[in-house]
């Protein structure tokens, strides 16, 4: 499988429902069907790339993704996946707007034209970057929409979503330390979780001079290495709290506890674990409860 959906692939649950948007031939849905039960349907237009997803027995629609996504049912899927096809949309905006309307979680892949390489193409040849990830001239480019992670993130804003977790990865899908400081700068392929915030639940509470901020959402979508080094499952019938305590607008440490319960009274401590990345200071824990709607959270 392509290296950029081998690292996809750990973001999604098992038992998900799945939509993926420009499947090409479908081996993600193939892989993810025989691997981890998922349920899932792909967007295609290739004439070529739907015969080779009937060939696996993939669900395959011939479906323009600038025609929008009206003929799917708002969160009637999991997640929604879209690698590598961002760019080569008419209307990123609307197609994302989409994307968080039907799914509860969406994961984009996109090439960063804020990388090193594109910055030095173009001031010292003055034309349009060209190389082995970026192959087409301008005037014959699918790709008419070239945006760098903070350009994203400022979309995702705007559209009233927040990235969850993000992977800046190198030629070789790798994500070190330097591409994790200077993402725009070093990393070649973005790798992005997204979230509508109206379904993260998100709250702010103020304890003096500290603004605490904390999300619930699946922990299944936790990213595995972050999972593992926290001693968190990732599971559909788990939950998670994150929270972020800000002073004066910087992360700041603090001790943190509370718990968590639901409308008939059940109650579960929040043990919490600090996650230090960059200059970023959060901290997780996990409870057993998957309806966020019924949950009620105190966070001392």
């Amino acid at each position: 499988m392509r290296a950029d959906l081998e690292i996809i692939q750990e973001w999604i649950p098992a038992g998900s429902r799945v939509l993926d948007l420009g499947c090409g031939n479908g081996e993600l849905l193939a892989w993810l069907a025989e691997h981890k039960q998922v349920f899932g349907y792909g967007l295609e237009i290739d004439a070529d790339n739907i015969a080779q997803c009937v060939s696996k027995g993939v669900n395959v629609i011939e479906q323009n993704l600038d025609k929008g996504l009206g003929n799917f049912a708002s969160n009637s899927f999991d997640v929604v996946v879209m690698t590598q096809s961002l760019q080569a949309l008419h209307y990123p905006d609307k197609v994302l707007a989409e994307m968080l309307r039907v799914g509860k979680t969406c994961i984009i892949t996109f090439p960063n034209f804020g990388h090193w390489h594109c910055r030095w193409y173009l001031t010292t040849k003055g034309r349009m970057p060209v190389s082995d990830f970026l192959p087409y001239t301008w005037f014959n480019t699918p790709n008419i929409h070239f945006c760098t992670f903070e350009d994203f993130e400022n979309l995702c804003h705007n559209q009233g979503a927040k990235v969850m977790d993000r992977l800046a990865v190198d030629r070789d899908h790798r994500h070190g330390w330097a591409s994790r400081i200077w993402p725009n700068l070093l990393a070649l392929l973005f790798i992005a979780l997204c979230l509508s915030l109206p379904a993260l639940a998100e709250r702010k509470q103020t304890f003096g001079d500290l603004d605490v901020h904390y999300i619930a959402f699946n922990s299944g979508f936790l990213q595995p290495d972050i999972a593992a080094a926290s001693g968190l499952v990732r599971s559909k019938t788990q939950g998670v709290v994150n929270i972020s305590v800000l002073k004066a607008g910087k992360a700041s440490s603090a001790s943190v506890s509370g718990e968590v319960k639901d409308l008939v009274g059940r109650s579960h401590p929040l043990t919490f674990k600090q996650v230090n990345e960059g200059a970023a200071i959060y901290y997780l824990a996990q409870f057993p409860f998957t309806q966020r709607e019924m949950l009620r959270f105190t966070i001392t």
